[in-house]
């Protein structure tokens, strides 16, 4: 006769010991006793839904096997977290969990250090400013746990681990809660961004620009097509064609000198348009590509600013929203010197056909 408590025991023991480390922990163990852990706990997580649930079917009521089913999966969630905080989850642990559920590990983890204070030490660094749980309480908000809720309710996460996790922090949870309203008690919400807006401030007057210069490069370009695309390569056809009938009437010698000469004068003529036409959207867009420039400079020079932000939190949030603008001007900047060589390579073409056209006129 199967003994169901000492085999639920087993099937949960590893699971149990993985449940009463932290992230730090997990790290210092080796990535292969990690993953055969993780495998471990999977399979026993498997023979307690099948084998266990057939030999002992009135050992465990409905809610306390989802609640050890919960404590499995949360293990294994913890096992995957630890190569996420660290450096990557390996393909074969990839698929079981969405990077929010890893990151809400990660995040409780990093706000460990209330478990050993009191609350009146946590207000007491809030309201001087200083130390690590001052800068942890800064970025409350910007955390999976700053809002639990909306995690809970997103369809893809699986709910019974989020609800054991949710449950296994709850202490640390409403510490740091309450640490975030006397945050907020003390400095008020203001002095959460006060020291971004600048940037804030500058990425949105160079997004501005990087969109005007979006919008008039495409009709610049748009404006070329019409009046030097398609109308320019049936004329350079028709020209062609005129000047094969000049080599053939001068190889037949059929040909009457003031005649031709007028002819070419007339084809010089047609070539010159475009060139010129040319030459003036290349001039338009290099001056769109030396506003960006103006642009990129004074984001450089908001960066700059940003990142003697004393608090930690604030540089790195600052120079964040910047990085990414400036890798967008960047980007365009390069898109605009491609089409400026574009409207070279069009250029030089039409300058060879003219040339073609000169020789003849010799």
């Amino acid at each position: 006769m199967t003994d169901c408590k000492t085999y639920l025991t087993e099937l949960t023991y590893t699971a149990q010991q993985i449940l009463d480390e932290d992230l730090a922990a997990l790290e210092r163990m080796p990535e292969r006793a990690r993953i055969e852990r993780y495998n471990e706990i999977k399979a026993n997580e498997q023979e307690l839904i099948y084998e266990y649930g057939r030999d002992c079917p009135d050992f465990l009521t409905a809610a306390e096997e989802d609640r050890v089913r919960g404590d499995c999966r949360l293990a294994r969630l913890l096992v995957a977290a630890s190569f996420y905080a660290d450096t990557a989850v390996p393909q074969s642990l990839d698929d079981d969990f969405i990077e929010a559920e890893l990151q809400a590990v990660v995040d409780f983890d990093r706000y460990k250090q209330f478990d050993v204070l009191d609350q009146e030490q946590i207000n007491e660094q809030i309201r001087r400013m200083e130390g690590e749980v001052y800068e942890l309480v800064q970025e409350y908000t910007s955390t999976q746990i700053g809002d639990m809720d909306q995690l809970i309710q997103n369809p893809d996460v699986q709910q019974d681990v989020i609800e054991r996790l949710v449950e296994r922090y709850e202490d640390r949870r409403e510490r740091i809660r309450q640490g975030f309203f006397t945050y907020v008690e003390t400095h008020g919400l203001e002095h959460m961004v006060e020291q971004i807006e600048a940037a804030v401030e500058a990425v949105a007057d160079a997004t501005e620009t990087r969109e005007q210069v979006t919008t008039d490069v495409a009709e610049e370009f748009e404006q070329l097509s019409e009046s030097v695309g398609d109308a320019y390569l049936q004329q350079k056809g028709q020209i062609d064609a005129e000047l094969r009938d000049i080599e053939a009437e001068l190889a037949g010698g059929t040909a009457e000198t003031t005649a031709l000469k007028d002819r070419l004068d007339s084809i010089d003529g047609s070539e010159r348009a475009p060139v010129d036409e040319l030459d003036a959207r290349i001039e338009r867009v290099q001056n769109l590509t030396g506003q960006l420039d103006e642009t990129r400079q004074t984001l450089k020079t908001a960066r700059e600013e940003a990142s003697r932000a004393e608090r930690p939190t604030t540089r790195e949030e600052a120079t964040r929203i910047l990085d990414a603008e400036l890798e967008r001007i960047d980007e365009q900047r390069d898109e605009l010197r491609g089409q400026v060589d574009q409207l070279r390579r069009g250029r030089e073409e039409v300058t060879a056909s003219r040339d073609q056209v000169e020789q003849r006129q010799e």
